[in-house]
């Protein structure tokens, strides 16, 4: 029926369009006053009647298909909205069961145990980066005395004088130290057996 109603506006239309031709044809003819030309106005009032009666039954047709549009287009809203309705109670249900499986109080109780495991952690940490042997009795200024006084050192120099403690050498001065040591060293001689 849509598609016949789209096509009924446009039949009028070209009845519209020929009733509009007819008016200039007979607008043209240039005749004498008369019986002729009262027979040409009278043509022409007809015409122009039909011209005004296709118009409106156009102007009709289409308010009656503005009207079907909008009946289709309530119709399909409303079938989006019932579709729409349907997955919302479709995900209220899973939310509620899914709510039902756990609870605040089980919730709790995980988070209490995560503190209670992040607690014990930290004290095995703490038991476990214990220095022992050295007591709390070593001064920060004396410590801060001795790194100022191993800043103004030339560690090159002192590497080579043997007298600095391997754990203090920088890894380049203990790499040279090592090659100035082998090269050094009696050479060790291979026994024949």
């Amino acid at each position: 029926p849509t598609r016949q109603t789209r096509r009924r506006p446009r039949r009028k239309d070209q009845k519209t369009r020929s009733r509009t031709h007819g008016l200039s044809t007979i607008a043209m003819k240039k005749v004498r006053p008369g019986p002729a030309k009262q027979q040409l106005q009278q043509r022409a009032l007809r015409v122009l009647k039909q011209k005004k009666m296709y118009e409106k039954q156009r102007d009709g047709l289409m308010q009656q298909q503005f009207n079907l549009d909008q009946t289709k287009f309530a119709q399909e809203n409303l079938r989006d909205t019932g579709e729409m309705v349907k997955a919302m109670k479709t995900a209220n249900v899973a939310l509620k069961s899914q709510f039902e499986e756990t609870s605040l109080d089980e919730i709790d109780d995980v988070m209490d145990d995560m503190a209670e495991m992040m607690d014990m952690h930290e004290e095995i940490q703490d038991a476990m980066s214990r220095s022992y042997g050295i007591g709390d009795e070593i001064d920060e200024s004396e410590l801060e005395a001795e790194l100022e006084a191993l800043e103004d050192v030339d560690w090159e120099e002192e590497t080579a004088q043997e007298d600095v403690p391997s754990y203090l050498v920088s890894a380049a001065s203990a790499a040279n130290q090592a090659e100035r040591d082998a090269a050094q060293a009696p050479p060790t001689e291979e026994v024949d057996e």
